[in-house]
């Protein structure tokens, strides 16, 4: 081979290492796929109940769809997926007897149980769904407390808490079973134009959702008002980053120990993850808010990495969804989308 064809070889070999780094990544997370898309159509599943704002999901025992109600007296409502049905409503909004001032869903090694967080009351609480089915009357279980700090978002790992964006200098803070502060993890990789952001004051505004994978002791998350995938590996006493992939930064300013977003330069990023063993699936919005200020949540794409971030698969939804969840055993993802009214739609994946 001549001189000349070797360069050019050599050439064209590290262009292409360079497009295929993750090092050299796009600005847009839909470049980081293969050109080809997966269109697929939703199926609407009909319910003999109309589900008002409904919110995130989490699937119980592959049948049970439960839904955070966003603007209902109830937090949660209970689908049987089976038969479409609803099954029952749950906790009541108040400061009383089984009642919740806030509700998020606390990401846990459980596929038979919820475990739900009040952020304002510090608490991690504990449903046992087909309990509360089977009886007319039942409780919520306060299973721990975080007396020292205040976290924004709590998984449960089985033998520790792992709660971020707390008030603490740093990434995450590790607790025990009772809620007490273990140690702090981790910093944020923040953008130079933020590195004079104090972690605390970052984390408010660094914020999405996660997932987990027992299995594998690995955590993955993704951010709402920007474009990142961070990928960790945890153990009882410490957490480890795996890899980050940072397409685009978020555009916000500081206003005392918050961050406030620009309005008009934030895109939406991702709106919900869910995982199994092999993949991560997360809904992407790409929307600015600006142009799309009723709207900016719906995504028209659900993403699939590996648990390295390597990007495996990506489709195009025809009903766009505010979030999902997966039952990982039928290869399907059940989504709430605005049709304008809000409807669960399933996927069945390819």
């Amino acid at each position: 081979m001549g001189v000349l064809k070797k360069i050019k070889l050599i050439f064209v070999i590290v262009l292409f290492s360079c497009n295929n780094s993750k090092d050299v990544l796009p600005a847009d997370p839909l470049n980081y796929f293969s050109n080809k898309i997966i269109n697929i159509q939703g199926k609407i599943i009909e319910t003999d109940h109309e589900i008002l704002h409904g919110g995130s999901l989490r699937l119980i025992n592959d049948s049970i769809l439960a839904i955070k109600n966003l603007n209902d007296d109830l937090f949660l409502s209970l689908v049987n997926l089976n038969n479409n049905r609803l099954i029952k409503q749950l906790i009541r909004k108040g400061n009383g007897p089984g009642e919740l001032l806030m509700f998020d869903f606390c990401p846990h090694i459980r596929k038979d149980s919820l475990l739900v967080y009040d952020g304002t009351l510090r608490s991690i609480y504990k449903i046992d769904v087909l309990q509360a089915i089977k009886n007319t009357s039942y409780q919520i279980e306060k299973i721990s407390s975080f007396l020292e700090h205040h976290p924004i978002t709590s998984i449960w790992t089985g033998n520790i808490f792992i709660g971020s964006g707390s008030d603490i200098d740093g990434r995450f803070s590790l607790y025990n079973q009772n809620g007490s502060y273990l140690k702090g993890c981790l910093n944020y990789s923040k953008p130079e134009r933020y590195k004079d952001f104090p972690e605390r004051v970052f984390s408010t505004g660094f914020q999405g959702c996660y997932t987990i994978n027992p299995e594998n002791r690995r955590i993955a998350f993704a951010t709402f008002f920007s474009g990142s995938i961070h990928l960790f590996k945890y153990s009882d006493d410490n957490i480890e980053t795996i890899d980050e992939l940072n397409f685009y930064e978020p555009e916000m300013t500081r206003n005392n120990w918050v961050c406030a977003f620009s309005y008009n330069k934030t895109k939406v990023g991702f709106t919900a993850i869910d995982s199994d063993q092999k993949y991560i699936y997360l809904l992407y919005s790409g929307r600015m808010m600006k142009e799309h200020p009723d709207d900016d949540r719906e995504c028209e794409y659900l993403l699939v990495i590996d648990w390295s971030g390597i990007p495996v698969k990506k489709y195009k939804l025809d009903k766009p969804l505010i979030s999902m969840c997966l039952n990982g055993k039928s290869n399907k993802i059940y989504g709430i989308s605005y049709l304008p009214e809000t409807t669960i739609v399933q996927y069945d994946l390819e």
